[in-house]
């Protein structure tokens, strides 16, 4: 193994280890999660699947849905999906067309089973 940064370890006391342990798989399932994502071979379902995800991870309940209230930019999510902005911005466009996502002020609002999805941008 080899860091590519400066590293400093720590002994964990052993009655402290499940909880480290509980850290690592979260980190694990969430890298998987995020992997799967990338796998979709279409960058629709792909777009789709990480709102779906962002939502559960950082959403809020408001009155309209779930908000998730991080800054992002087309060029931030194209980035994350491994795609142009281009692409993104057609997308989102495409999809409200469809009536898949609302736009209202600076939030997107993406309709997912009985929720409401907030995504700013």
């Amino acid at each position: 193994m080899e860091c590519l940064t400066s590293v400093e370890a720590s002994l964990v006391p052993g009655d402290l280890w499940h909880q480290v342990l509980d850290a690592i798989v979260l980190h694990t399932q969430q890298t998987e999660e995020l992997l799967s994502m990338l796998h979709q071979e279409r960058i629709p379902p792909r777009l789709l699947q990480m709102l779906v995800w962002l939502a559960q991870k950082l959403g809020r309940q408001v009155d309209q849905g779930l908000l998730i209230d991080v800054r992002l930019t087309h060029q931030d999510i194209a980035e994350m999906l491994s795609t142009t902005r281009v692409t993104v911005t057609r997308l989102l466009k495409q999809f409200e067309q469809e009536g898949l996502i609302r736009r209202c002020q600076r939030h997107m609002i993406r309709r997912c089973r009985r929720h409401i999805i907030l995504c700013c941008h």
